[in-house]
């Protein structure tokens, strides 16, 4: 006969292995990328600056993109022994910076629109070097219906891109990072049949009062 007491380890070993969150060959591991890897991914993060040339798929961002999607690398990684950065608008800009208000969202979403997973792989390199210091996101394209299209593409990777659209800013500078929730709502609130589209009104000096204004554009 066995006693209760002699089987409990028999009862408690389960449910503690069990319990352990074991790693997993899906998740991102950081620690394989070298000291010097990580301080050119940094450097590559530093030059950029969204705008109408930012297209992520470029042969030169595929080892910042492949360390995003796969390895769990952001601007924010410290280079494994050195304190992290620490980066400080420019004293010498022109420009105010404004905290932007949203309005409604929009969801268009069509056959052309990306599919979802191409529109989170975006968002999430945008996450990983928009985060750091201010990168203007304004609309500068002067050219306005039916002269052009009145809008900015502001980054793109294979098949999503997102942009902003309406009134010229040449005032003020609308700062990236503030628009990053913003088009992670709009990939997960406007998925319809695996695809993703869709627009969000923004009042880029963070007063509502009417027109002008601008749009959010994720297709």
């Amino acid at each position: 006969m066995f006693s209760i007491i002699s089987l409990l380890p028999f009862l408690i070993l389960p449910f503690l292995v069990s319990s352990i969150a074991l790693p997993t060959s899906n998740e991102p591991r950081i620690s394989t990328l070298s000291v010097a890897t990580i301080s050119q991914l940094h450097a590559i993060v530093d030059s950029i600056q969204p705008g109408p040339d930012l297209d992520y798929s470029d042969s030169k961002y595929a080892i910042l993109v492949d360390a995003i999607l796969n390895k769990g690398y952001t601007r924010n990684s410290p280079v494994p022994g050195t304190a992290p950065p620490i980066t400080f608008p420019s004293n010498n800009t022109t420009f105010a910076v404004f905290k932007p208000l949203f309005g409604g969202l929009a969801c268009e979403t069509s056959a052309s629109s990306p599919t979802y997973e191409q529109a989170k792989a975006l968002v999430k390199v945008m996450q990983a070097t928009w985060s750091r210091g201010i990168k203007s996101c304004d609309q500068s394209n002067r050219f306005q219906p039916p002269l052009g299209s009145g809008c900015t593409n502001l980054a793109k990777l294979d098949g999503a891109s997102i942009g902003i659209c309406g009134d010229y800013l040449p005032k003020w500078t609308v700062n990236c990072a503030t628009l990053l929730p913003i088009f992670d709502d709009m990939a997960w609130e406007c998925e319809q049949n695996g695809r993703v589209g869709g627009y969000r009104e923004v009042w880029p000096k963070g007063v509502i009062y009417g027109k002008p204004y601008n749009k959010l554009i994720m297709h």
